[in-house]
């Protein structure tokens, strides 16, 4: 089993290869829960949102699982990524720099085929 350091890299790695780029603007989405005395705060886009959100220059939404070694993707996890593409945007899960620019660039492409409406 993949160690949380190990995740944290590798979604760092990718974050930062594709902050170089100039056709996505991509968001660390940490999520979880916090107190603060008697109140409680819930951060991030819900239960199951992917490690890493963004717009591709299209216009187009992109989520962005990131999973090392063996792991998978959890039940809320994967309804979130179907959720996403239900709604026209863009998720996969990716496990290195390389799979996060693969996904981009046929995220891209896809979305510079659909014409847009009127």
């Amino acid at each position: 089993m993949a160690s949380s350091r190990e995740h944290k890299n590798t979604k760092n790695r990718i974050r930062l290869a594709l902050g170089r780029r100039q056709d996505v603007v991509m968001w660390n989405n940490e999520s979880g829960v916090a107190s603060y005395g008697n109140h409680t705060v819930r951060y991030g886009v819900g239960k199951g949102g992917a490690d890493l959100i963004g717009i591709l220059e299209t216009g187009q939404f992109i989520a962005l699982e990131v999973k090392t070694g063996g792991a998978r993707c959890t039940k809320h996890q994967r309804m979130f990524l179907a959720l996403v593409k239900k709604f026209g945007g863009w998720s996969a899960v990716v496990r290195s720099v390389d799979d996060a620019n693969r996904e981009i660039d046929l995220a891209l492409r896809e979305s510079r085929e659909v014409p847009k409406g009127d």
